[in-house]
């Protein structure tokens, strides 16, 4: 990252010490959201890709990217061999939050590293792809749909996720788990957002775990209180499946019969996602980039 962009800048002392720009833009790729070696693999296995996807997160935070390689250069100096990047963990408050700019994000370049695979540099692309990139086109998503069986199963739950985010209306392949994991994501959180929890209990009821998990994963400021939350069984038995029961059976097998005892072991109540107001100087990501928020 630090040869993102070579210009030359002399840096100001509370530049060289705060380092608040190079801190934000870290914290805009998530990096630390991700197993360690994550980032660097891509970069490794991928080079090309990564640096030009980095680039491109760089334009769309807004910040000065000569005065974000020097920060990272200057770090970097400080301790060749151990550079301590862990100091870029911790963005400052000091430097207010932006609306993140429009890239010009080519549909190539989202099924290139789609068909890469790299968990990080799949949540970055497609995060970039669907707040800052309107000019992604439909085609984008049939081709993506077509390339959804050749995928590993973390980076078709994160393509399907995008899909069914992007373009609401595009067929997905109902068969495979991590696709119907990767949209229920999207229809909890529209539940959730929308105040219709009482439709949540059709996800909450899908026959496989990572379904399930995603779903209540995503349901937030769900209304416990409330007594009406019931839906129709899914499974034609006649009986109703109450919200709040869902919430407490989210079972810990994989498959879709219950034990020989004919119940499932419980795992505790989802508490639901805290939503907490963010201050106008207050880091958060530009885009939403970490597994859990996309």
């Amino acid at each position: 990252m630090t040869d993102l962009d070579d210009a030359l800048v002399e840096l100001t002392p509370s530049q060289a010490w705060h380092l608040d720009e190079a801190a934000a833009y870290i914290d805009a790729l998530a990096i630390k959201d991700f197993a360690a070696m994550t980032p660097p693999t891509a970069a490794q296995q991928q080079p090309e890709l990564t640096r030009l996807i980095l680039f491109l997160a760089l334009d769309a935070c807004g910040y000065d990217s000569t005065l974000v390689c020097a920060q990272l250069r200057s770090l970097q100096e400080e301790n060749p061999e151990r550079p301590d990047w862990g100091l870029l963990y911790q963005p400052s408050n000091r430097i207010p939050a932006r609306t993140p700019t429009t890239v010009a994000l080519e549909d190539d370049l989202v099924l290139q590293a789609v068909q890469h695979g790299n968990t990080w540099l799949v949540a970055l692309t497609v995060a970039l792809a669907g707040a800052t990139a309107p000019n992604t086109t439909p085609s984008l998503a049939e081709r993506l749909a077509a390339e959804l069986p050749a995928l590993n199963a973390r980076t078709r739950m994160q393509t399907a996720r995008f899909l069914a985010r992007r373009w609401p209306g595009v067929a997905l392949p109902d068969a495979d788990a991590a696709v119907r994991a990767g949209a229920a994501q999207v229809h909890a959180a529209a539940h959730a957002d929308s105040q219709h929890h009482r439709d949540a209990p059709l996800l909450l009821a899908d026959p496989d775990l990572l379904v399930r998990d995603q779903a209540a994963r995503y349901l937030h400021d769900v209304p416990l209180r409330r007594p009406a939350l019931a839906q129709a069984d899914p499974g034609r038995t006649g009986a109703t499946v109450d919200l709040r029961t869902a919430l407490l059976l989210v079972p810990r097998g994989w498959g879709g019969r219950p034990p020989s005892g004919g119940a499932w072991p419980c795992l505790p109540a989802w508490p639901g996602r805290v939503r907490r107001p963010v201050a106008p100087c207050e880091p958060r990501p530009l885009f939403p980039v970490s597994p859990g928020s996309w």
